[in-house]
């Protein structure tokens, strides 16, 4: 069988081979496009560009013999491939092109193990695709193999994407949990049954005057609340800023690139805006703290805007650091900013924004009574505890999916599918 490998115009983004309209595929474009086919690309070549690259015709089999390594797409368009690729351009009447797809469909986890030429890449080239061994059974036999193949991935994917709509309703009822707690709605029946509590606002005052009194601050010291409160305060509840309830740390982080990172290899974690992201071998701080993100993408997430880290710890300019007075649990402050409605006060583009410290310390929040915080966070924990054993067992039926999808790729190859099915139907 002829294997052919695609070639790249250079220079790299000459107007003279690129930005034309021959799709221009790309190791990207075949992992970004679920299923057998490829249609789209992002870019494309001139005419000029295609004679210096492997131009095909659509239904052509390719495979993507580097990086994202072992990929097979069958084109649906015509274009070009680089030499990121091989490509099948004649194949012979007694194969069928979809049971070779699955064929390396199949094989991708053995190709990356046994021919792996290096720690972080791996190659393809065409002599070790011409030499691979390939089962050969009569062609009528391979399109059933294909045909049985798909109708138990229908199947599989079928179950699969139930699955992910349930984990996706599950982050959302985890946000409505927490919205719901900060709202004083999971304890409504605790505070009718608790009416003596030291009220917030009570709270809020003691804590301040002790605060002044240690940091030598006036009565007007602590930045106050700017803008809306999320919610109306249940009754007892105060609306306060950040900056009455918490101190800012920000100005003790230190931001040490990757590369530093890796002379510096050690136990302690290094933390960014959405928590773990590498160890160093120092730390900055030793205690329960809060982290929020300072910039990322805020419009549209469905993440965690906050999250709570304890012991020895290093802290990159991505979050901002908060210690919780004595008026704040770390649990509740960590609970209420996890889903704030942050977004409108941020700065920048639409994708990426900021939350700058003023925005963050400024920003109006609900306080309960320092019991019923304690309440709040037990409520919480009762019903997280629950969800998070839900995701767990979906993630596992997630990954048991991926293990199914390669045992049936398996026994296909092994020239088992067809007949193991075909007793069990009585053919």
């Amino acid at each position: 069988m002829e294997v052919i490998r695609g070639a790249s115009p250079r220079p790299k983004g000459d107007p003279k081979y690129f930005g034309g309209c021959i799709p221009w595929i790309m190791i990207s474009d075949v992992t970004r496009e679920k299923g057998k086919y490829l249609s789209q690309t992002r870019d494309h070549v001139t005419e000029e560009g295609a004679k210096k690259s492997r131009f095909l015709k659509a239904g052509t089999l390719i495979l993507s013999n580097s990086g994202t390594v072992c990929v097979p797409k069958v084109l649906a368009v015509d274009g070009c491939i680089h030499d990121g690729f091989v490509a099948f351009p004649e194949i012979p009447e007694q194969f069928d092109i979809f049971y070779l797809y699955y064929f390396f469909e199949h094989i991708r986890p053995r190709v990356i193990h046994v021919h792996r030429q290096g720690i972080t890449q791996v190659n393809l080239n065409t002599n070790i695709v011409k030499n691979i061994e390939l089962p050969a059974p009569p062609r009528h036999e391979q399109q059933d193999i294909v045909a049985e193949i798909e109708r138990q991935f229908s199947r599989l994917d079928e179950a699969v994407a139930s699955l992910k709509r349930t984990k996706g309703n599950l982050k959302r009822y985890k946000a409505s949990v927490l919205k719901a707690a900060v709202e004083g709605k999971l304890t409504e029946d605790w505070r009718k049954q608790h009416p003596n509590v030291e009220r917030a606002g009570k709270l809020l005052e003691r804590i301040l005057a002790e605060r002044r009194a240690k940091y030598g601050r006036t009565k007007d010291g602590f930045l106050a609340a700017e803008g809306d409160a999320p919610a109306e305060p249940p009754d007892g509840w105060a609306i306060c800023s950040i900056d009455q309830i918490a101190e800012c740390l920000d100005s003790k982080r230190v931001p040490v690139n990757k590369a530093e990172r890796t002379k510096r290899s050690g136990s302690v974690p290094y933390y960014g805006a959405n928590g773990q992201v590498g160890v160093i071998d120092d730390y900055i701080f030793d205690e329960p703290l809060v982290l929020v993100v300072e910039d990322e993408t805020f419009t549209g997430r469905t993440q965690a805007f906050s999250y709570m880290i304890r012991g020895k710890s290093w802290v990159n300019n991505h979050a901002h650091v908060l210690r919780a007075t004595s008026a704040i649990t770390n649990s509740y402050l960590n609970y209420g900013l996890a889903h704030y409605p942050f977004t409108p006060r941020t700065t920048g583009s639409t994708g990426r924004r900021k939350l700058t410290q003023r925005g963050l310390m400024t920003a109006p929040f609900l306080l309960p009574p320092l019991v019923e915080q304690e309440q709040i966070v037990t409520e919480v924990e009762r019903r997280l505890s629950v969800i998070d054993e839900l995701e767990a067992t979906i993630e596992a039926n997630l990954n048991r999916a991926d293990r199914l999808r390669q045992s049936i790729l398996s026994q296909a190859f092994a020239g088992n599918l067809v007949c193991v099915n075909a007793n069990r139907e009585g053919r």
